[in-house]
């Protein structure tokens, strides 16, 4: 029995044994099932971030706040200055994870213009120059980073105190279970900002071609002269901005051209002409000096070697003779146009605001300006019929020297339609009841058939006759016998070639006369004729209409009317005096020759009035006397053709009589 109790003692020393390390193993298995199971389940597998952060300060500041921040995991702690400290984020989800560490402080700054200098460095000692932000007192700040010293760069600060915050963001790939180090080295520093000015000079810029844009050379110097190495430089042309920035080289240069990207300006127009530019440096720290910032202007010239065009948009022809000619222009030159990313578009594009000379053969011309389309409009007045030849010149557009745009000029050539011109050149009376009448085509080209109108009056009634008149060349008459009633011979009987303006006419006599300022009414003015004696002849007939006196020259002038049917040319001899017409007083006798001349006509034309100036009394003396009369109550007398040297059809109306209220006087 005892032999089995201790038996029994050890057999169970062992099965609780057994049993215990049986527990164990359970255990285990247990736990590492669980966590494979988290691990395939829901891969929310975590890491943690270490970030070393070493801050060596000589900026002033007492401490720093620094907070390291990633997602929703973050650390804050005051940290001392010039010390390293570990900061640890845990539970950060797997992954590539920003970091941003805050660091935060207030510094005292003594004296004016001062400069806080920041080197900012990975664990390795590398440069961190990018995704760095800085503030001053809570406001963004664009600091200055100086890549020749690997440095941040705060400059010009005011004596007082500053609250200066520095925001790095790392990008950290976090691995599961495990401790990822990020570290972050900050140096500060406080030194005195020397101020200097800089110099830019820009090098002549060559004229480009075809819109095209020449490379723009520019140098940066000191005060001293001496070249300025890393000097951060831009460009604006014609106002426009936002074009890369470059740094000038080891002697201060660099180099501005028209590709698109990195350090390089883009041409954003390509319309030809001198376009301003302005260069600019940037605030710019370098070896303890700040470089303040500064812009100088030049220029720059883009000329088209593409000849312009004039187009003809409209014009009217054929016209009449001082007709209104209307012709209308556009001046196009050709260049290209394109924007970033795209391909250049070469087009016609209209020349605004240029000067364009248009004229016809034999005339001085006009100048007139483009409008914002390109167009001009030019009315003219031709002289001549025929063929008439407008030339429109565009001078192109010069700067200096250079010349932009082209020269270019255009010839117009319209025609003006030549017409008949018949008039009634004799009426001969050959029995009571006929009479012969002459018509003659004194224009430039062959009229149609006409119709001839002769008619007088009786009462209220009108006794016509209508014959057809041939056509005739130029030069040539033609005689037509025309039977009228036997009761005709005391009435005033009237001839009219062409009564229905059916044949188109000019009246060539008026203008030669009167050049540009003829217009249609006078085409048929002289198709018409009066008679009544037995034997009428084409005569001229003047009468005195108005006398004028002007108080500075002394000078009268007579205003005579040629009321006939032929053109009043040769002598004429005038009587001027004042007093009553049977008793003169102080008579003055001129003579007057009315002929045509080389550029100029002193002839009356039939329906027109010749305005004859220089009457005036041969003496001082008698000026005074002139000018008493004048205010008199005397009379003045104008005869004209008094010893009818020159045939008319009347003498009765070459006398006039003209009262003090009469006389139109000049002062």
């Amino acid at each position: 029995m005892v032999f089995i109790m201790n038996y029994t003692n050890k057999t169970k020393k062992l099965i609780i044994s057994i049993f215990i390390i049986f527990l164990l193993l359970v255990c285990l298995n247990n736990v590492s099932a669980t966590d494979n199971d988290n691990s395939k389940g829901n891969g929310n597998d975590t890491g943690n971030i270490t970030a070393n952060i070493t801050l060596s300060n000589d900026i002033g500041a007492d401490n720093f706040d620094v907070n390291i921040t990633s997602g929703d995991q973050s650390v804050d702690d005051c940290q001392d200055t010039n010390s390293s400290a570990l900061y640890n984020l845990t539970d950060v989800p797997t992954g590539d994870r920003n970091v941003t560490i805050a660091i935060n402080s207030t510094v005292n700054i003594l004296e004016e213009n001062d400069a806080l200098v920041f080197n900012i460095t990975d664990g390795f000692g590398n440069p961190i120059t990018s995704d760095v932000i800085f503030y001053l007192n809570n406001s963004v700040y664009e600091a200055i980073y100086d890549d020749v010293n690997k440095l941040w760069f705060i400059t010009g600060l005011n004596s007082g105190y500053w609250n200066v915050k520095i925001n790095v963001t790392k990008s950290v790939n976090v691995i599961a279970n495990s401790t990822n180090d990020l570290n972050l080295s900050l140096i500060l520093n406080q030194l005195k900002v020397k101020n200097e000015k800089v110099n830019i000079t820009i090098d002549p810029v060559l004229p480009a071609k075809n819109g095209d844009i020449s490379e723009i050379h520019v140098k940066v110097t000191d005060e001293k002269g001496n070249p300025i190495e890393g000097v951060s430089i831009t460009i604006s042309i014609n106002g426009a901005t936002g074009f890369s920035i470059v740094k000038t080289n080891s002697y201060g240069e660099a180099i501005l051209n028209h590709n698109y990207g990195d350090g390089k300006y883009y041409q954003w127009w390509n319309k030809p002409g001198v376009y301003p530019i302005k260069v600019m440096t940037f605030d710019t720290f370098i070896n303890g000096i700040n470089y303040t910032a500064k812009s100088v202007d030049g220029s720059i010239t883009l000329i088209n070697n593409y000849t312009p065009k004039i187009e003809v948009i409209s014009k009217n022809s054929p016209i009449a003779l001082y007709g209104k000619s209307i012709v209308k222009v556009r001046l196009l030159e050709y260049y290209p146009t394109k924007k970033v990313g795209e391909d250049p578009v070469w087009a016609w594009h209209p020349i605004s605001g240029a000067y364009i000379m248009i004229w016809l053969t034999g005339t001085t011309g006009t100048m007139l300006f483009t409008d914002a389309n390109g167009y001009a409009t030019y009315y003219f007045d031709p002289a001549k019929t025929g063929w008439a030849k407008t030339t429109v010149s565009y001078s192109g557009y010069h700067s200096g020297n250079i010349t932009i745009i082209q020269p270019i000029s255009k010839e117009i050539s319209i025609y003006v339609t030549p017409r008949a011109d018949l008039l009634i050149t004799n009426v001969k009376k050959i029995t009571s009841t006929k009479y012969k009448i002459t018509v003659k085509n004194n224009g430039e080209v062959t009229s149609q058939k006409s119709k001839l109108k002769v008619y007088y009056n009786k009462g209220r009634n009108v006794y016509s006759r209508y014959i057809t008149v041939k056509a005739l060349a130029k030069g040539k008459s033609i005689t037509i016998t025309v039977k009228l009633n036997s009761n005709n011979k005391k009435y005033k009987k009237y001839a009219v070639i062409n009564y229905n303006h059916k044949v188109l006419e000019y009246n060539y006599d008026i203008v030669s006369k009167i050049g540009s300022n003829y217009s249609s009414k006078y085409d048929y003015s002289n198709d018409k004729i009066s008679f009544k004696s037995d034997y009428i002849r084409y005569k001229a007939d003047l009468a005195v209409t108005a006398l004028s006196f002007n108080k500075k020259t002394n000078i009268y002038t007579i205003h005579v009317k040629n009321k006939g049917n032929k053109i009043a040319t040769g002598k004429i001899y005038i009587l001027f005096w004042y007093g009553s017409q049977k008793k003169p007083k102080s008579p003055i006798r001129l003579t007057v020759t009315l002929k045509k001349i080389k550029g100029h006509d002193t002839r009356i034309q039939p329906g027109m009035t010749l305005n004859l100036d220089g009457l005036k009394y041969p003496d001082k003396a008698k000026k005074s006397t002139i000018l008493k009369v004048l205010n008199s109550k005397y009379k003045k007398y104008v005869y004209i053709n008094f010893n009818k040297k020159l045939l008319e059809s009347n003498y009765k109306n070459n006398l006039k009589g003209f009262k003090k209220s009469q006389i139109n006087i000049v002062s």
